[in-house]
């Protein structure tokens, strides 16, 4: 038997890429004990993911959970250390001001570019009376000579990187205020039925309780980690060391790329981290990722059932092409201070199928413009 898998994996923004013209990734890989369920997520003409199983006359078999083998339970699918090292344990919420200043940055370029238009047909505008000579004039500041308009577009440029400039050096402040002193973990309990199509009962306990912690959500959600570099161009079609497709960029030397890398190189996932520390505390954001409703969860008692992403998702899975990645987040608002968030990956059982949905969910590769920072 084999595994027939199509997809097309979002690149780092995919909001701004147009899905239609984006290539698609085709593998087809031999079974060998194992048979993973089949999948239809998406549709065709957007971001989706699809896998067949082929017997051995290459014709399409219809595969559920019930049919898988022994092989494919939860028992045996372990999380990648990568993963369980990156997306697990305690993170703080980046500084809001990264994302007011992310989208200041857009309207103040546009703004630039108009100012600077204007500026080259200054003499044309004063001619016709459109322009008075005061705005058409220029400032001296030594020997140079500086546009009016230059001058006044200048702060819709300098504020943003400012604000991301102070965001930054408060996130370190932050982070070490957090390492010197970490709050206690949780004991979570989840189960007795860990399922991709039962709400999840979980039961939180803590051995200490800040006094200043005043609330405490909790919600689980499914994602799909990125492809290894090398499957994924594989499956595109193209070799390794070659000219990378549409979507990904040459590949970055090792120490300069971030854990989870996968060649699109074209923008910083998180903001600005310790350099004195290897301790990740900016939970990177997965670029395909449905998030179940969040439930308010009492803290003496730490009881919830906590419903499940919409749609039919499929368990853990872990391979070089295809992973889906469940966790259960938990986010604490204190008095003082930003939400902190706990993250506890999950094993989940794979529901009873077909793994199906419209539409797959897409999300931005920065932090600070995917929503991940709050629940």
């Amino acid at each position: 038997m084999q595994q027939r898998i199509r997809m097309r994996y979002p690149p780092f923004d995919g909001q701004l890429h147009d899905p239609g013209v984006m290539p698609v990734a085709e593998s087809q890989i031999e079974l060998h004990g194992e048979v993973p369920v089949s999948l239809a997520l998406g549709s065709s003409d957007n971001w989706f993911v699809e896998r067949q199983i082929l017997d051995a006359d290459g014709e399409v078999t219809p595969t559920s959970s019930k049919k898988m083998k022994s092989g494919t339970t939860v028992a045996s699918v372990t999380i990648p250390p990568q993963i369980r090292v990156n997306r697990s344990g305690w993170f703080i919420t980046p500084h809001p001001s990264h994302r007011m200043a992310r989208k200041m940055i857009g309207f103040a370029v546009v703004v630039l570019i108009l100012a600077i238009a204007i500026h080259v047909l200054e003499p044309v505008l004063v001619r016709w009376g459109v322009m008075s000579d005061a705005v058409a004039g220029s400032f001296k500041f030594g020997l140079l000579d500086y546009p009016v308009l230059m001058v006044l577009v200048s702060p819709l440029i300098l504020v943003p990187l400012i604000m991301r400039m102070t965001a930054n050096v408060t996130d370190l402040r932050r982070q070490q205020s957090f390492l010197a002193a970490p709050p206690p973990a949780p004991i979570i309990q989840v189960g007795p039925n860990i399922k991709s199509d039962v709400a999840l009962k979980i039961k939180v306990k803590w051995s200490e309780l800040p006094t200043d912690w005043v609330a405490l959500n909790a919600r689980v959600q499914v994602g799909m980690p990125t492809p290894e570099r090398k499957a994924h161009i594989r499956a595109l079609g193209r070799t390794p060391g070659g000219q990378p497709p549409l979507g990904l960029s040459t590949e970055l030397p090792p120490r300069w790329q971030g854990a989870d890398e996968d060649g699109t190189g074209v923008g910083e996932s998180t903001p600005l981290a310790n350099p004195t520390t290897r301790e990740r505390l900016f939970l990177e954001p997965l670029r395909v990722k449905a998030r179940g409703e969040t439930v308010e969860v009492d803290l003496e008692s730490g009881q919830a059932i906590l419903p499940l992403p919409e749609g039919s998702w499929p368990g853990s899975e872990y391979s070089a092409l295809i992973s889906f990645h469940w966790e259960l987040v938990l986010q604490v608002e204190r008095r003082h201070g930003f939400p902190l968030l706990w993250v506890e990956p999950l094993l989940m059982q794979p529901g009873a199928g077909p793994f199906e949905v419209a539409q797959l969910p897409i999300q931005s590769g920065r932090l600070e413009m995917s929503g991940t920072a709050a629940v």
